[in-house]
């Protein structure tokens, strides 16, 4: 049973897990448009949607307002048209998906750890 961390950290890690799971989808949609005639690839903007939460850390600013400017990222807003791309690329979206695929289960393994490490404090330290 996961135990839920009420902490920037783990804010953080379940919105980096739903901006993977949308790389997922983007490039599932991509290929599956690799025949669409006119078709032009998407992309999500990773950058783009952590600026807010990079400026606030910059900031120095509390705790509550990075977890809201977590909370506030809106993953569907950073999706756009490729302009790298014309049309689609099947093995340059494969090679995105496993990427993709390794960064979400390094994410998955992050979050795991960071209940671990709740659970040992929340039992005192036993094992």
């Amino acid at each position: 049973m996961a135990i839920a961390i009420d902490s920037v950290t783990g804010d953080l890690l379940a919105k980096a897990l739903d901006v993977s799971m949308q790389m997922h989808r983007v490039i599932a949609n991509n290929v599956a448009n690799v025949n669409t005639e006119g078709y032009q690839p998407l992309k999500v903007d990773f950058a783009g949607l952590m600026e807010a939460v990079a400026s606030q850390v910059k900031s120095h600013s509390s705790e509550e307002s990075l977890r809201e400017a977590i909370r506030d990222i809106d993953v569907s807003q950073h999706v756009y048209v490729d302009p790298s791309q014309d049309k689609v690329q099947l093995e340059r979206q494969m090679a995105e998906m496993a990427q993709n695929t390794l960064r979400y289960q390094a994410l998955v393994d992050a979050d795991k750890s960071l209940d671990s490490i709740m659970k040992m404090a929340i039992e005192g330290g036993k094992v």
